[in-house]
């Protein structure tokens, strides 16, 4: 991995660590440049961040990026020596939440070597759990993560490029024509769609069928 950045502030104490961790591959999936974000908290004051480079080219994924930004996140929780400390890591990607808590398992691809170092990382803590969370809670590490893709443009040269389902977080959710009042629709993953009804994760539905079947608590857009 290239490290491209980090920042630390780390007081010293044991108490509760809440780390945030992203990973993105930009400007197509898999196949572009994969890079990482890392934010780490103490009793909710922000104590060190990390963002890089993971790699460009066909080995690269957001996945291996989503596991990459785990390494590195991991690493760091090592260096600072809170290995006994209660440690919770939010991310937004499912995968890596549910196969690194054990629900589900690792397959073969892309990702599989980063999530055997991870997972041999992890062993070391006594008390560490992975949290899913929606993106939009998640955006300090997001925004760490195209700093680092935004970073790697410039130095080689290129204008930073975004898939369409990743569009930085400032432009807002992507709402149909009618929307629900109570509901937020948001446009996460490719061709998916969330709905957030009371506050709460409920589905992934496909955009088209967003786009043409309207939820029930639906009022028109004013």
């Amino acid at each position: 991995m290239w490290k491209v950045g980090s920042d630390s502030h780390y007081g010293g104490r044991d108490v509760k660590i809440e780390v945030y961790v992203d990973g993105l591959c930009e400007p197509i999936n898999p196949g572009g440049t994969a890079c990482f974000g890392v934010a780490i908290f103490q009793d909710g004051k922000q104590i060190m961040t990390s963002y890089g480079v993971v790699g460009s080219g066909k080995d690269m994924s957001n996945n291996v990026a989503e596991f990459a930004a785990a390494v590195k996140a991991l690493e760091l929780l090592r260096g600072l020596g809170l290995q006994r400390t209660e440690i919770v890591v939010y991310s937004d990607s499912q995968l890596l939440v549910n196969i690194m808590s054990g629900r589900w398992q690792a397959r073969s691809g892309l990702y599989y070597s980063m999530y055997e170092r991870a997972a041999a990382l992890a062993q070391e803590f006594e008390n560490i759990t992975w949290t899913w969370i929606p993106r939009e809670r998640n955006e300090l590490a997001d925004s760490l993560s195209r700093k680092a893709y935004e970073m790697w443009c410039e130095a080689h040269g290129q204008e930073p490029v975004y898939a369409s389902y990743r569009r930085p977080l400032s432009t807002g959710l992507a709402m149909t024509a009618e929307c629900c009042l109570t509901c937020r629709w948001s446009q996460r993953r490719g061709p998916h769609i969330g709905c957030f009804y009371g506050g709460k994760w409920q589905k992934w539905i496909p955009k088209r069928l967003a786009r043409s079947a309207k939820c029930p608590r639906y009022e028109p857009r004013r």
